[in-house]
């Protein structure tokens, strides 16, 4: 039950994200994304991420909730793809107070429509000591 809790709330984030990357995409300037929408994206990927964190088989993985992301760089890739690398800023739920750490990320999306509404392909990864991590659209293809 939980799980399949989950993979509908997978779904939720999805769609909002695709809304938000059309968004972006739409208002950038030269391939450029404009910080509210940089801002939006970051705060629905945090969602995103803890939603399929849920999910991931590794137990360390689990551990943590996620506060924010920095991207070091967003780029457009083509038309409408961007692909970017940065880190995310977490904390593990053991100790809540204790100090925020980072950990590295890359993330590539393609946006596309099913009639009028805007669908994503994604791909996000998530390397650490303690956790290796890869969330995937299910029509992700590289």
């Amino acid at each position: 039950m939980k799980r399949r809790i989950t993979k509908m709330t997978i779904k939720k984030e999805e769609e909002n994200v695709a809304n938000i990357l059309d968004q972006c995409l739409s208002e950038a300037k030269n391939g450029v994304l404009n910080q509210p929408c940089i801002s939006k994206l970051n705060s629905a990927l945090a969602y995103l991420l803890t939603a399929h964190l849920k999910l991931c088989q590794n137990s360390a993985c689990d551990q943590y909730w996620i506060d924010d992301i920095e991207w070091s760089s967003l780029f457009s890739t083509e038309g409408r793809a961007i692909a970017g690398v940065g880190k995310i800023w977490f904390g593990k739920r053991q100790a809540p107070y204790a100090a925020l750490q980072t950990i590295d990320f890359d993330a590539s999306f393609r946006l596309g429509h099913h009639g009028s509404t805007p669908r994503i392909s994604y791909k996000l990864s998530i390397e650490s000591d303690e956790c290796a991590f890869s969330a995937r659209s299910k029509d992700y293809s590289p």
